[in-house]
């Protein structure tokens, strides 16, 4: 409302110039008074057909390559400026509307001219700040007439939607060898079960003796090697819990930003393994999409669904125990397991004592291993 009321006030502004401009030389009796108000009336009205002969002829667009990108990475946005005009533009501002994203250099604002019939290309760098969905947009390009009379504004209304999700944390090592990572506390070795006989073969160079069947071999006259049941090839579920009453109060944000991480982190490692993987969590999705705003996502185990979930984890935001449910969820996933499926919770050092309950409930069921995160230094 104040951006039109403006536009108002320099019409009137302009209009009473011109009919003061008239009044003098309509009723003054002074040549040179008149062939200079003549003149400034002559100059006015040119500016004006220039102005309108641009802003009818330039163009501007945003061109987008990467809409889904890692929080710690970048992409560029091009912009095209585009004068289908016979008249240069003498001086313009270009700016874009890239916020909360970061830009790099001089950001999104750039200074140019333009001859008739001309095009540039202006590029910028973003990256993501935090994860979520953001809009880049609107784009805005503001010139005026050589003389400056009129301003003329030109602005291209696509906004581009960018999904940033969680950066990458590589979770190869910590879940084979079993190690801490600084302040994080693992008890998956994720070592072939040695007590889940699969089959026997033939004893091949290299195999370690104590996987020889000696049984076997004694029925047969020769040796013969067990094969047990890796556990990598077991259904593979994560369970985010975003609680933020049980994170601890300092650093909140960033513990729970690094439990969103390893979650991803861990579906990752999932896909690498071509394993069937399933997600849920506590935390609610925030989104411009109405149909899933807000709600507690639960999704069970399929083929081919890493990326979706990855984007779930891009929209999560923590919950207090007060407003939602923190093991409705949960009860869900763990219910509708199969026997023997890698269930990853991943949460606060401090585990709420109903969550705790649930999961040594289900402890001879699934394969239960806790990442959980603690207070960082």
């Amino acid at each position: 409302m104040e951006k039109k009321s403006g536009n108002e006030f320099e019409f009137i502004k302009k209009l009473i110039l011109i009919i003061f401009g008239l009044c003098i030389f309509l009723f003054s009796s002074n040549k040179m008074i008149q062939v200079i108000v003549s003149f400034l009336l002559i100059l006015y009205f040119v500016s004006w057909i220039y102005s309108k002969i641009l802003k009818k002829n330039i163009t501007i667009k945003r061109t987008v390559k990467e809409f889904r990108i890692n929080r710690t990475d970048y992409f560029r946005i091009d912009i095209e400026v585009c004068n289908n005009s016979i008249l240069p533009i003498i001086y313009s501002e270009v700016y874009d509307t890239p916020a909360p994203l970061n830009c790099f250099g001089d950001g999104a604002r750039f200074c140019l001219s333009l001859g008739p019939k001309r095009k540039t290309f202006l590029s910028y760098d973003v990256s993501g700040n935090t994860r979520g969905e953001f809009f880049i947009g609107p784009l805005f390009l503001k010139t005026s007439d050589p003389l400056g009379f009129f301003d003329i504004k030109i602005e291209y209304t696509e906004k581009c939607h960018v999904l940033v999700i969680p950066a990458k944390r590589q979770m190869d090592y910590l879940i084979k060898e079993g190690i801490p990572q600084g302040d994080i506390v693992v008890n998956d070795k994720r070592y072939e079960d040695l007590s889940l006989y699969r089959s026997i073969r033939e004893y091949q160079s290299g195999d370690e003796l104590k996987r020889i069947n000696w049984k076997v071999c004694a029925k047969f006259g020769k040796l013969f090697t067990n094969e047990f049941q890796d556990t990598l090839n077991s259904p593979f579920f994560v369970y985010l819990d975003l609680c933020s009453d049980n994170y601890p109060n300092q650093f909140r944000y960033k513990v729970i930003e690094q439990a969103v991480e390893i979650s991803a982190g861990l579906l990752m490692y999932s896909k690498k393994l071509k394993q069937e993987n399933g997600f849920s969590s506590n935390g609610i999705i925030k989104s411009y999409d109405k149909q899933i705003d807000g709600i507690q996502p639960y999704f069970p185990i399929r083929a081919n669904q890493t990326e979706n979930l990855l984007d779930v984890t891009a929209l999560l935001q923590p919950i207090d125990k007060k407003d939602f449910s923190t093991t409705d969820n949960l009860k869900m996933a763990l219910w509708h397991l199969n026997a023997n499926t890698d269930f990853y919770y991943v949460g606060p050092k401090q585990i709420d004592d109903e969550v705790k309950e649930l999961l040594l409930r289900f402890e001879k069921k699934l394969h239960i291993k806790y990442f959980l995160c603690e207070e960082l230094i």
